[in-house]
């Protein structure tokens, strides 16, 4: 299915905006949603420490709630890694679904990270609530990235269902590292200090007088893993102005970065930090068992205003970045692989996010083309903003939730079977007001 264009005389009717489902089951404010990679479950993270999870092909009945308590952490805690109190405020800020369905992996106020086993959710045909949590889900180990060391995003990397599944992890308190779901790490992105001054010192001194819309600075080096074909031509660089006044001046002293966000593209060979230093980097990710591989940073751009949220597009040709205080941007990261800047192609605005983190997500996804065709948005004034990829139109603006709505996100990768319901169209909202929202289709 195809949105029709233009939508200046589309009733609304036509268009899959209309409230389904109110879910009510957590008690504080619902920080995050996400569906699952088969698009048949939904997960929400809240302040109240829960992550809930929900059926989505069985009208969104409640089959899990992932909530730890002090004696389960204990004794699946990692050894060697700092343990806070476990009796503080859990608060969900993020968490990740694994490609299989068999992890999750939450992001928590109190530092926390948890991994939680949630494989038995798939195993039956038809879940009921009534079953017994600890049957579904269970809690495998638990770990922090040091005193007092904050949690925000992590994402698990593509990989195939026999190898070792790993997750990255991100954080405001300038760390980025990969793990396995036994909590024991992997890599450091930011352990060799000196390629980081090495590549930063190269970035402050070589400039360009090409304008660039829409940044202040970029910078990308080649690099012939990041794709399957090989390096052409040198290095290249730009510096340039767009109206503000920041500038690259990154030294080694401040080679480390406030992460707020980041995507992983779906080879798995590039990771997309989104930082609250208001830049975007591009790390190459080496192989995991290879004990000789290293990372580097193939390039960075350098925008205007905190950025909130990053996400990818499904054929992983755009970007989506968030930025506060109110415009998101979406760039065409494509030319990376053949070595060229990103470059801006379009900018959304009307929405507010002049002081939390509200994310965005891609959305209608045509299934033929393997495209979206939509960009959604919370905003501080609980409402949902939708516009047209492709154009930047605003199709409509949807009052969601009292107080914030924080999150979105669509159902993009649902794959209908046969004759059965598209739950492809569906999508969900979170906010301040303790709810989650399911909008959809007007219903027959």
């Amino acid at each position: 299915m195809v949105l029709p264009s233009p939508l200046n005389d589309v009733s609304r009717d036509d268009l899959p905006i209309h409230l389904l489902h109110t879910l009510t089951d957590h008690t504080d404010e619902v920080w995050f949603t996400k569906f699952s990679p088969s698009g048949r479950f939904l997960a929400t993270g809240s302040l109240d420490g829960t992550c809930n999870i929900y059926d989505v092909q069985n009208g969104f009945a409640q089959i899990a709630e992932l909530d730890a308590n002090a004696e389960d952490q204990e004794s699946v805690f990692a050894s060697g890694t700092h343990k806070p109190a476990l009796d503080k405020k859990k608060g969900i800020i993020y968490f990740c679904w694994e490609p299989h369905e068999r992890y999750i992996v939450t992001c928590c106020l109190d530092t926390v990270i948890r991994v939680w086993h949630v494989e038995n959710i798939t195993q039956s045909k038809r879940i009921t609530r009534s079953m017994d949590d600890t049957k579904l889900t269970s809690l495998l180990c638990c770990f922090t990235l040091g005193e007092r060391m904050r949690t925000w995003p992590c994402e698990f990397m593509p990989y195939k269902k026999s190898a070792t599944p790993h997750f990255i992890v991100g954080s405001p308190d300038k760390v980025l590292k990969v793990f396995t779901v036994e909590g024991t790490e992997v890599l450091d992105f930011y352990s060799d200090a000196d390629e980081w001054s090495a590549v930063l010192d190269e970035e402050s001194t070589q400039q360009s007088a090409q304008n660039l819309p829409g940044i202040t600075g970029s910078y990308i080096r080649s690099d012939p893993d990041i794709s399957g074909s090989s390096a052409t031509g040198n290095d290249t660089t730009a510096n340039a102005a767009s109206g503000g006044d920041e500038k690259n001046s990154d030294t080694s002293s401040q080679q480390f970065h406030r992460i707020n966000d980041f995507a992983i593209t779906a080879n798995g060979k590039v990771l997309i930090t989104a930082n609250n230093d208001k830049q975007v980097f591009f790390y190459k990710i080496p192989d995991l068992f290879d004990p000789a591989a290293t990372t580097s940073r193939i390039a960075s751009l350098s925008l205007n205003g905190r950025l909130t949220s990053c996400t990818v597009s499904a054929d992983f040709k755009y970007m989506l970045l968030s930025i506060a205080p109110e415009e998101l941007q979406l760039w065409d990261i494509s030319p990376l692989e053949q070595y060229q800047r990103p470059f801006l192609k379009q900018k959304f605005v009307g929405q507010s996010q002049a002081t939390y983190m509200v994310r965005s997500c891609f959305g209608y996804l045509n299934v033929a083309e393997n495209k979206e065709e939509l960009i959604l948005s919370g905003s501080d004034d609980g409402n949902i903003y939708i516009w047209k990829l492709e154009t930047g139109q605003l199709v409509t603006r949807i009052r969601g939730h009292h107080g914030l709505c924080n999150s979105v996100d669509w159902n993009r990768f649902y794959k209908p079977v046969g004759q059965g319901k598209d739950y492809g169209m569906l999508w969900s909202s979170v906010g301040d007001d303790k709810l989650v929202k399911i909008w959809g289709p007007k219903a027959s």
